[in-house]
């Protein structure tokens, strides 16, 4: 782990990605969501539903984006 909060505004390079892999293979994966990205995550909790969920279709959400 280490300090992220500078990819709050900007995004990593290249060079900085494949630095992290070289240092440890097994990294995951996270993204910054919001205007650095441009993108938005809607969660869904079944175990703690009403079932409103399952009233959107699940392609509804893989196209959207945030103007």
């Amino acid at each position: 782990m280490f300090p992220w909060i500078e990819f709050q505004s900007r995004r990593p390079t290249a060079a900085e990605m494949s630095a992290w892999y070289r240092r440890d293979p097994r990294a995951g994966v996270a993204i910054v969501c919001d205007a650095v990205s441009g993108l938005a995550v809607v969660d869904f909790d079944p175990r703690n539903s009403d079932g409103t969920a399952r009233a959107v279709p699940r392609q509804e959400f893989c196209c959207l984006r945030q103007p």
